[in-house]
């Protein structure tokens, strides 16, 4: 189970330069307009168009849940008309709902778009690793991932200060919080642009548009379903996914209502861990990126998530004045095992990917991304009323366990032909 075909310390050579610098600046507009609209999106809904929290919040988790259930299709949709068509659909989709929540005046509204956004989210996310391999070919998918990740934090970065400057003159006219909606549509709509750029040759044969697509139901599904180290795989990421989800949702929590931490201290957790993330990724690749078993890197990452987890455990006996230290510790800790695992498992499941299912196994590798969001927040919730050391012990049990699963994910990776 190897990561590629080059040499440690060895650049892989730039498979299409100008394509991959297109591809790369969509990504950081795209995530510039996530920052600048996560912090203020409940203050949004609730201000701007007047729709209480609790409603808010129910509508916008059964649009998420009906968004995940189309990772089928959005798998099927790529391989009959490619990845990269799909890419800029859903960029030009999700700019187009941002434009049109200002307008919203009903729950059911608010459900349908939010729904619509989250199925553009699955699309988006499906295409992505089968549209950057086309980019940048197999050997350059690693270090393109990791760039990615890097700019993506970079991008969320900066749209998260640009909403905290934004945030004091908006908040005292809620109806100005619709630029805020305005504004994350026009970045998708840029990335839309920008993804113009991005020309790579046709492949060989008969254009995707041209092949007969299956059903979801059909025979290549039933393949996908049946490809029993792929779905090991896929079981291995969700449980990386439950760690990194759950560390994120709940550190706020147990830093304010645990340690007892000062006001500031979720905020700073949040931009420590992107900082640690930035540093940690290009290192990760340079470390790891050569010949060289996918087994060292994942199994370092548990470890690393162990000692996250192991730092707040004790956190329901130790005074206020250990809350900033822990919390800092763990957020870098946690970034530290996230650079360590995301770039190697994608392109691990990249790769175990036939090439006329890249759509429908990415579908399949990405609905565990998407089942971890949405267990994490109920599973931590749960596990915390039973204890704080019972939450962060659990999650270090899981990390054992998930080390020792990556031992069985499928033995081919980048460059590798399958064993």
């Amino acid at each position: 189970m190897h990561l590629a075909s080059t040499r440690p310390g060895q650049r892989p050579p730039a498979h299409r330069p100008h394509a991959r610098r297109w591809y790369l600046a969509a990504l950081f507009a795209d995530a510039v307009g996530n920052g600048l609209w996560t912090p203020l999106a409940l203050i949004f809904f609730t201000r701007a168009q007047h729709i209480p929290l609790d409603v808010t919040g129910a509508a916008l988790t059964a649009g998420g849940l009906i968004g995940l259930l189309t990772g089928p299709l959005a798998g099927t949709l790529v391989d009959r008309w490619g990845a990269l068509p799909l890419v800029q659909l859903s960029n030009v989709l999700r700019g187009a709902v941002f434009l049109v929540y200002p307008l919203i005046t009903s729950v059911g509204q608010l459900i349908a778009l939010a729904a619509v956004l989250a199925a553009c989210e699955r699309l988006f996310w499906t295409a992505n690793t089968p549209a950057l391999e086309q980019v940048v070919g197999k050997d350059g998918l690693l270090p393109v991932l990791a760039t990615q990740n890097m700019l993506r934090t970079a991008g969320w970065m900066t749209g998260a200060g640009l909403a905290a400057v934004l945030s004091a003159a908006l908040l005292q006219h809620p109806g100005r919080l619709h630029l805020i909606a305005w504004l994350n549509g026009a970045t998708f709509l840029a990335a839309a642009l920008l993804m113009l750029g991005v020309r790579v040759p046709r492949r060989t044969g008969a254009p995707a548009a041209s092949r007969p697509a299956p059903k979801a139901t059909g025979p290549a599904w039933r393949r996908t379903l049946a490809d029993r180290p792929f779905l090991l795989l896929c079981l291995t990421q969700l449980a990386f996914a439950l760690m990194t989800d759950s560390l994120t949702v709940m550190l706020p929590l147990v830093a304010l209502d645990v340690l007892h931490g000062p006001s500031w201290l979720p905020a700073a957790a949040l931009i420590t861990s992107s900082v640690a993330l930035l540093l940690a990724q290009k290192q990760a690749v340079r470390r790891f990126g050569g010949h060289g078993s996918a087994l060292r890197p994942l199994r370092l990452a548990c470890l690393v998530f162990a000692v996250a987890f192991l730092l707040l455990a004790p956190a329901g006996r130790l005074t206020p004045g250990w809350a900033v230290p822990v919390v800092l510790g763990a957020a870098v800790a946690g970034a530290v095992a996230d650079a360590l695992f995301a770039p190697v498992m994608t392109v691990l499941a990249n790769a175990a990917a036939p090439e006329e299912y890249k759509g429908r196994y990415s579908a399949t590798f990405q609905l565990a991304w998407g089942a971890a969001a949405v267990l994490a927040p109920a599973v931590g919730a749960f596990l915390l009323t039973a204890g704080n050391a019972v939450l962060w012990l659990t999650l270090v049990a899981l990390g054992a366990a998930t080390a020792a699963l990556t031992a069985l994910v499928p033995r081919r990776g980048e460059g590798d032909t399958p064993a």
